[in-house]
């Protein structure tokens, strides 16, 4: 579908020119982290007033990444699934919307198929596992479901694992198909969002 496609090389992007995957649920109202006014607030100050933009929470999950990656990577092998790793924290470029872009935390190509799948990787307290239905459902928690549903949109593909840590040893797969009339309805809140960034 689309396939000029080609990973966006800055190690560390400006993310006032962009939503991304982790700001999607603040556009559609739905994260329990940040609103749509505060994602605003974000977009429009000059950098040097933001100061340090991420939690520690946040941080801490993004070093757990490698954990989280490779203990899904033997759980499906236990599951008799052939695991071809392609990527690893990749970010991506809407090709027709250049305010769009997701980073992709884990690229898998499953049983020698020839699409990729994207993986959203999560560390969860054991207390937040209310928040997730049953496994291998499409059940996860819908700010996450927003966030796979965008990095679809944006690669092009249909298939993405979320795939969530509880605790330390835990590890589930919530699988999210492309929908498009979903991805469409969410590009235009992103469009109207951005127009008000602009």
């Amino acid at each position: 579908m689309n396939a000029q496609l080609v990973p966006a090389e800055s190690p560390q992007p400006d993310r006032r020119q962009f939503i991304g995957g982790s700001d999607v649920a603040a556009v559609l109202g739905i994260s329990p982290w940040t609103t749509p006014l505060q994602l605003w607030e974000r977009k429009t100050r000059p950098v040097l007033e933001q100061g340090g933009d991420r939690k520690p929470v946040f941080k801490r999950g993004h070093r757990w990444e490698s954990v989280v990656a490779e203990m899904l990577v033997e759980r499906l092998e236990a599951n008799d699934h052939k695991v071809e790793i392609v990527g690893k924290n990749k970010r991506y470029e809407d090709p027709r919307r250049n305010y769009l872009a997701a980073e992709i935390d884990f690229e898998l190509r499953l049983d020698d198929e020839r699409e990729i799948t994207n993986v959203e990787l999560k560390t969860v307290h054991p207390f937040k596992a209310s928040e997730w239905g049953a496994e291998d459902t499409d059940a996860s928690p819908v700010w996450y479901t927003a966030q796979a549903m965008h990095g679809l949109g944006i690669t092009g593909r249909t298939r993405c694992l979320v795939a969530p840590l509880f605790g330390a040893d835990e590890i589930r797969t919530y699988p999210i198909v492309r929908d498009d009339e979903t991805i469409e309805a969410m590009r235009a809140r992103c469009d109207a969002f951005w127009q008000l960034v602009q």
